[in-house]
């Protein structure tokens, strides 16, 4: 606690915020969930002792369709996921700190990667189950890896994110939505920013905001990593 409280001051005194993150691919089964709710639980319990130094939000980055037996069992593996989201929302619904959540851009229903799930009374799409969910509470946010080096165009990203900022900005919910980007070294090259120069990630900023800011729980954009962006070319 006091080295989390250490670096949150600090950081604070330069006008940043800190978010406390965790996830794996596997935290959704029965058996690991103890971990995210562990995380939950610090998180909270810590927010109540260092009220002037406080984490902003709590964030997973779980993905199960990273799984063995997500492509024989997709369905399966996405409503134990689901139920995951749900009961850890819950969990943190009393606490004063948002609650964030990572996902693919392939999880709303005009991807149609994914098949509808049938939970809590409703049959729908992933990412419809997640509003639900995060719509109980003002504040909390979802995080698309909407990973394209290039915004316009079929399979870009304003193709592959348009349809999860436009929903959650009808009918009233609260949940924001962060449209991510990818900077490391990492494969197929169209994903990342990888090698390209800092201007030309900064430039594909400017056209997600000016596309995306009429929206209203359009919430900004994330780079992944921090070391990998710092490194791109000037």
């Amino acid at each position: 606690f006091d080295s989390l409280a250490k670096l949150v001051v600090l950081a604070n005194k330069w006008g940043i915020e800190v978010d406390a993150e965790g996830g794996a691919k596997d935290w959704a089964i029965a058996e690991n969930r103890w971990k995210g709710y562990a995380l939950i639980d610090f998180v909270k319990e810590y927010n109540q002792k260092y009220p002037n130094a406080k984490v902003r939000n709590f964030q997973y980055d779980v993905e199960p369709y990273l799984l063995s037996s997500y492509e024989k069992n997709k369905a399966s593996v996405l409503k134990t996921y689901i139920e995951f989201i749900d009961e850890s929302a819950k969990r943190i619904q009393p606490s004063d700190a948002g609650f964030s959540v990572v996902i693919p851009h392939f999880y709303d229903a005009g991807q149609r990667w994914t098949p509808v799930i049938s939970y809590n009374g409703k049959t729908t799409d992933t990412f419809s189950h997640l509003l639900d969910i995060l719509n109980r509470k003002p504040g909390n946010s979802i995080l698309i890896m909407a990973y394209r080096n290039f915004f316009e165009g079929g399979n870009g990203t304003r193709q592959i994110s348009e349809y999860e900022v436009k929903q959650a900005s009808t009918g009233g919910g609260s949940t924001y939505i962060v449209v991510a980007q990818e900077t490391g070294n990492v494969d197929p090259s169209y994903v990342t920013f990888y090698g390209f120069s800092r201007g030309k990630f900064l430039n594909n900023l400017n056209e997600i905001y000016s596309a995306f800011s009429p929206y209203g729980r359009f919430s900004g954009t994330a780079a992944h990593y921090i070391d990998s962006f710092l490194m791109l070319r000037k």
